[in-house]
């Protein structure tokens, strides 16, 4: 956690990867500070979060519900980042997908959503993987296309559901719902 490492002056930068999820890598290490800024973010959506009994048998369910809606509430979508001027900045076109932006600035594209779902999940030892494929925009834009996108899986009752942060994140904003 961010204490152990304000103990340990010596790191300069932390690299973020999962064995099974190379997903999280996200292009470069994250300088030491901004880590440890996105990290005590997490730290506080986590607080914020109320745990059900242990014994509750929708105890998962009910965390997960709390952490997406907080997220969908907090994160807007970067257009800017897909735009032509920005897909030219190549800063922005890692922070935008990992979980820099979306913690510190509240913005990020599709992959920035999914892995900052999956951190937040795995943070309270909820099963989550990113998918990545493409999807359909014809409900998103007017020009109908596929494009590339990530989302989630997340295990629930004994089976994966599939979720969408970033594009229930639009419908929470527009719509009021918690989530799909």
């Amino acid at each position: 956690g961010v204490d152990e490492l304000n103990n340990r002056s010596n790191i300069t930068s932390v690299r973020m990867e999962d064995g099974e999820n190379t997903c999280l890598q996200q292009g470069e290490p994250y300088e030491i500070d901004d880590y440890k800024k996105a990290r005590g973010e997490i730290d506080k959506i986590l607080r914020d979060i109320v745990f059900p009994e242990e014994s509750d048998p929708d105890r998962e369910k009910k965390i997960f519900a709390q952490i997406y809606k907080e997220l969908g509430k907090k994160i807007r979508y970067n257009y800017h980042a897909i735009s032509e001027e920005g897909k030219k900045d190549d800063a922005l076109q890692i922070s935008c997908r990992n979980l820099t932006d979306g913690l510190l600035k509240n913005t990020a594209v599709c992959a920035g959503y999914a892995r900052l779902c999956l951190v937040m999940l795995h943070s309270v030892d909820i099963k989550s993987i990113v998918v990545s494929g493409e999807a359909g925009t014809e409900n998103i834009i007017n020009n109908p296309t596929e494009i590339n996108h990530e989302w989630n899986l997340v295990y629930q009752n004994n089976e994966w559901i599939v979720i969408d942060t970033t594009w229930d994140s639009y419908n929470q904003y527009r719509n009021g719902i918690k989530y799909y």
